[in-house]
């Protein structure tokens, strides 16, 4: 799969773009977080006592493409949204252990050896019509945009591709985690 313009989700046209355009970046710590290239899931676990994955769909489309959606919950906080589209040889690959993930982290499975990780593009984007799926109270964010961050994963000759969006909750604890250290 190329990097594209895809519609994430609810048919929503997301413009990402390549970090090393540090002025479309946040500002501080938060973009820090977007463009980690280590696993997002074990910087999750360093910043909690008890770390969840709340599933929310696990589906095959009639294209043979697997979507899979979850919260990443910190402390019962969920901090980050990701939807995960998996092509379906990919998903009964045998070296992917993607089919029996349930509420196991993806990321654990990602960076234990067999994926090869791509390119990291960042967007940002109003959150009510980007997660209509989930409660008004999770992404309400005023005037400030959600920033989200996606990336290919490759296992042979097959891709599939994370997108994650950094919840309020998480920008607010990631900003107030910056004045802490300053």
């Amino acid at each position: 799969m190329p990097m594209t313009d895809l519609c994430f989700p609810n048919g929503e046209s997301i413009q990402w773009f390549s970090p090393d355009k540090p002025n479309k970046l946040p500002e501080g710590l938060m973009a820090q977080w977007l463009v980690d290239k280590g696993s997002l899931t074990a910087r999750l676990k360093n910043c909690c006592q008890q770390f969840d994955v709340k599933l929310i769909a696990a589906t095959q489309t009639p294209s043979s493409l697997w979507i899979r959606e979850v919260l990443l919950c910190l402390d019962g906080i969920p901090w980050i949204f990701a939807h995960t589209e998996i092509p379906d040889a990919l998903m009964h690959h045998p070296l992917s252990q993607l089919a029996t993930l349930g509420n196991r982290p993806l990321g654990e499975q990602l960076f234990a050896g067999n994926f090869t990780a791509g390119a990291i593009e960042i967007a940002s984007f109003n959150g009510q019509k980007a997660l209509a799926r989930l409660p008004m109270a999770m992404v309400a964010t005023g005037e400030e945009p959600l920033w989200g961050r996606r990336r290919y994963f490759h296992l042979g000759d097959q891709s599939l591709v994370v997108s994650e969006i950094f919840l309020p909750k998480a920008r607010a604890a990631i900003e107030a985690s910056a004045s802490v250290q300053s």
